[in-house]
């Protein structure tokens, strides 16, 4: 991930996604609000709203990061199951 870098969403790349998945509702809630045609695509990650890290102490990283890799792992069994989608 050291190369990785945020990008401004765009239509393509709504397009072309088979699901987006959200951090907090609220991004979801903007995502929807400016691509209402993805509706159906823009999914939160996890029930809970995963803490946001910015500027916080490698410990605080560190939570967003067990946060996120909890939420992927119920993703992970959910899928897997033929589980339906968080909303």
């Amino acid at each position: 991930l050291a190369t990785h870098r945020s990008r401004t969403v765009t239509d393509k790349m709504l397009e072309e996604a088979y699901q987006v998945r959200c951090l907090t509702k609220t991004h979801a809630d903007m995502l929807h609000s400016d691509y209402p045609d993805y509706r159906e695509k823009i999914l939160v990650l996890s029930e809970r709203d995963i803490s946001d890290p910015f500027g916080g102490s490698d410990k605080v990283y560190a939570k967003s990061a067990e946060e996120i890799n909890a939420a992927v792992q119920t993703l992970i069994d959910e899928l897997t199951q033929g589980g339906g989608n968080i909303q």
